[in-house]
């Protein structure tokens, strides 16, 4: 299950998606919320990466994206996706180190026999902490089932946005999210890559899964997995939803009091939960809608 919630944390993973002929259930993961002087703040939770043709946004949020002055997305992303390069510190191990160090013998030949399978030669991981060549891995496998990351809800519309001239408000750095994973204890990011390499091997319809209740607005499906991601995988959790949750709302909150309306894509599972968005904006006195 740790495969699922990162597509919808973490920019660079690519994932698989249900089918777009799915029948519309009239719901969808999108809220309003009426501001102060009678604006509107539009939150639409995103996957952040779909396959071509399965993410064409229902007409009301693009008639939202119309009406709305900004829009803000978690990284401050040009029409092309553009977000300036990260710090190689974040994806590096230090100097003298390399990752069979770290896997140990065991660990480290399964991981280069999955990884060659995906055609990625065993020097590219060398230098990289384990969780992001847990990430490059991953990534691999998914671009192996032809899905590619510039179908995602979030750089669809910043890509309209661009050919809007309409301006673009990133909640966070590149360094900042990538941090959220380099940060983690050694022994935290050992286990995250031995959780990817058992787990993408059925994953295509786990995932297919999860986008479905993703595009059907199936707030109980969403919550169920972001309450397993918690048990499993409580650290990781807490600083993938809840820390950068309780960041983020301290943004949203003037917009609120503004006269534009202002569109936010996130990832949806920021937007679920007692902890997400949408909570948090009702614990405010806020009073989201969802449509």
């Amino acid at each position: 299950m740790r495969a699922g919630l990162i597509l919808f944390f973490l920019w660079v993973v690519i994932a698989p998606t249900a089918s777009a002929a799915e029948a519309d259930s009239g719901w969808h993961t999108f809220w309003s919320v009426k501001g102060r002087q009678g604006n509107t703040l539009w939150l639409l939770g995103s996957v952040h990466l779909l396959q071509a043709g399965e993410a064409e946004p229902p007409p009301e949020v693009l008639k939202a994206y119309a009406s709305s002055k900004q829009l803000v997305l978690e990284l401050p992303m040009d029409g092309a996706g553009g977000m300036g390069p990260p710090d190689a510190r974040l994806l590096r191990l230090p100097a003298g180190r390399a990752l069979r160090d770290v896997l140990g013998a065991t660990l480290h030949d399964r991981f280069l026999a999955a990884a060659s399978i995906q055609g990625l030669p065993a020097a590219l991981f060398d230098p990289l902490q384990p969780w992001f060549a847990a990430i490059t891995y991953e990534q691999a496998v998914y671009a192996q089932l032809g899905f590619n990351a510039s179908h995602g809800v979030d750089l669809q519309f910043a890509r309209r946005a661009a050919a809007d001239g309409k301006p673009v408000m990133g909640l966070e750095t590149i360094d900042e999210q990538l941090g959220f994973f380099a940060s983690l204890p050694m022994k935290d990011q050992v286990e995250l890559l031995r959780e990817t390499l058992d787990e993408t091997a059925d994953i295509q319809q786990e995932l297919g899964d999860i986008v479905a209740a993703w595009r059907r607005g199936d707030l109980t499906k969403l919550e169920a997995l972001l309450s397993k991601g918690n048990a499993e995988s409580p650290v990781l959790m807490q600083r993938l939803t809840t820390e950068r949750n309780r960041r983020w709302i301290k943004k949203l909150l003037p917009m609120l009091e503004g006269k534009d309306d202002v569109m936010v894509v996130v990832g949806a599972l920021h937007l679920v939960g007692d902890q997400g968005l949408v909570s948090l904006l009702s614990k405010s006195g806020w009073k989201p809608v969802q449509h």
